[in-house]
């Protein structure tokens, strides 16, 4: 090999090596603002999130994890529109994937909801056809099943909105998981109005399930009830139960607002950890204090 071959040879590996080096490290940067972004949405900073998503969106087109985050991000931010194009492209690409479909038929639907009359008219059709594909793809896929039964509970019955339509998918969620399954009959027929059968129901989720979400939703229809004391006591139980954050603010703001239970309201809030707490968590607490104090 001839020395002038050697030198050309010497270059070309090394422009190689420089170009791998140079996308190593915008790999690098990119995954180090992906992970920052994940963070910033797990702490409810949204519009954090977003402007750190949406230039990597324009620049890593092919890239699903910025995609379905960055859809994700709007959907938190209910820019549904938006949220919807960014699932759109993920279903296009992984039509057997149920969350995929699951997530596009949602935001589908509550864009339609938030549009006329007319435009939501001509959206049901495909926000009925994602959501249950997502139910046959997945036969435990409970997200989509109670994207389901809300849908049904809204529309009005000229279009298909039934009870019977409801029940049938609160009894597959029954199926799946029996607390999902009480809380969505306990729905349906609160939205009806059958306040008895939906306690009945309520109960039998709290029963089973113990959780934040299911002391939430009791504490909630005695509320609607008017039921006011009943209410501070299923949160009451509930924070015991599970020393959950959101009770303890919904607590807080119901006892400010029935004029009932405010020092232990405040006892609650004062007890918090503050160095756990988000951002966003612990202006909550602060306006919670400041409404009690009043």
């Amino acid at each position: 090999m001839t020395p002038m071959i050697k030198v050309f040879i010497q270059k070309k590996l090394f422009i190689l090596l420089g170009m791998a080096l140079l996308f190593s490290a915008d790999h690098l940067v990119a995954q180090n603002k992906l992970k920052q972004a994940k963070k910033l949405y797990e702490t409810q900073q949204y519009e954090a999130a977003r402007a750190l998503l949406e230039p990597m969106r324009a620049e890593r087109e092919n890239d699903t994890a910025v995609q379905s985050l960055l859809g994700s991000t709007y959907a938190r931010l209910e820019l549904w529109e938006q949220a919807a194009d960014q699932v759109e492209g993920l279903v296009e690409a992984y039509p057997g994937n149920a969350e995929y479909q699951f997530r596009y038929g949602g935001a589908l639907g509550l864009e339609a909801k938030n549009s006329n009359r007319f435009t939501a008219l001509m959206m049901l059709d495909d926000v009925k056809y994602h959501l249950k594909k997502a139910t046959q793809l997945d036969n435990n896929h409970i997200n989509s099943r109670w994207a389901l039964v809300q849908l049904y509970v809204e529309l009005p019955t000229v279009i298909g909105g039934t009870k019977a339509n409801a029940m049938k998918y609160a009894k597959q969620l029954a199926n799946i998981s029996p607390v999902d399954g009480a809380l969505a009959k306990g729905f349906i027929e609160r939205s009806l109005e059958n306040y008895q059968k939906a306690e009945a129901y309520l109960q039998q989720a709290v029963d089973m399930g113990q959780s934040a979400t299911t002391y939430t939703r009791l504490a909630e229809l005695y509320e609607e009830m008017k039921r006011k004391s009943k209410a501070l006591q299923t949160l009451e139980k509930g924070i015991a139960q599970t020393d959950d954050f959101d009770l303890k603010i919904k607590f807080a703001r119901g006892a400010e607002k029935y004029q009932s239970k405010t020092r232990k309201a405040l006892g609650y809030l004062k007890m918090l950890d503050k160095e756990k707490l988000t951002k966003v968590q612990k202006a909550k607490v602060k306006d919670c204090i400041q409404l009690l104090k009043r």
